[in-house]
């Protein structure tokens, strides 16, 4: 699974959402032949969802199922990946998918809305929100699934209830295919809460400092540059090798000065001569 995109785009993405106040991860995927998804993406907004992710989206053929993961974070698919064996198989086992690392909307809207927004752009309709569990009385209706087990865990427990809301989303899935078997399916969050004095500047700056890969950009200030763009050629893989290579020419060394100081005789006793009286 792909998580990073194209750094230009990643930087045109947060330019256009300047107005950002949220950051979530996007994942769609679908098996039904008449959709076609682009990606990955390393950021977008709902604009550049509908356009270009959504460009293959046949809304008449497929049924459209939100899944609103309250308190997902884009590191989480990376981190505890292995609590997630459903949503990676899924994602992974989908003949079509994408992924959108960092999904802002405009203003103060919320992820959901953002989501419903770029599918009602595509589509060319409104559309209307219901719970998966009605599935859908209409044909206009997004199923939506609701899981909250990790938005009201803790650090602690933040596995486990990854697993768990992991677990909840397979039935919920399962339940839906086999009402409506032509489904795409969009996994989002719920945005982590700002700070008093936090605005939507600060999270398109947050975005595109992961955007610069180079340290030695002059465009960017020495002291504005994290201390892994300072340090861009130092890592924890470098440090290992460095290590073991030190300890191995420590090794060599000391063989080498050990056979070096091998030497030979320099001079040698004379042979006892026999008394032959």
């Amino acid at each position: 699974m792909q998580l990073f995109g194209i750094a230009a785009v990643a930087v045109a993405a947060v330019a256009a959402a300047a107005d950002a106040s949220l950051s979530v991860p996007l994942l769609v995927w679908s098996s039904a032949d008449s959709v076609q998804l682009q990606g990955p993406r390393f950021a977008a907004d709902p604009r550049s969802v509908a356009a270009d992710v959504l460009a293959g989206l046949d809304c008449d053929a497929v049924k459209s199922v939100f899944v609103n993961w309250h308190g997902l974070e884009s590191s989480d698919l990376v981190r505890l990946a292995k609590a997630v064996p459903n949503l990676r198989a899924s994602f992974e086992g989908a003949a079509h998918s994408a992924h959108v690392s960092h999904f802002v909307g405009q203003g103060n809207a919320e992820p959901l809305d953002a989501l419903k927004a770029a599918v009602e752009a595509r589509c060319g309709r409104p559309l209307s929100l219901a719970p998966w569990k009605t599935q859908g009385s209409d044909s206009n209706d997004i199923l939506l699934v609701e899981l909250s087990n990790l938005g009201e865990s803790t650090a602690d427990d933040r596995f486990d209830a990854l697993e768990r809301d992991d677990k909840a989303l397979e039935r919920a899935i399962g339940s839906i295919a086999a009402t409506h078997p032509n489904l795409v399916v969009f996994v989002t969050s719920s945005p982590a809460p700002l700070s008093s004095g936090a605005a939507a500047a600060s999270v398109a700056e947050q975005i595109q400092k992961r955007s610069q890969p180079s340290a030695s950009d002059p465009s960017i200030p020495y002291s504005k540059r994290s201390i892994i763009q300072k340090y861009a050629f130092f890592n924890p893989a470098l440090f290992m090798g460095l290590s073991v290579g030190v300890l191995l020419v420590s090794f060599l060394l000391l063989a080498v000065r050990t056979l070096t100081s091998l030497q030979t005789p320099t001079r040698f006793e004379a042979p006892l001569k026999k008394d032959k009286s």
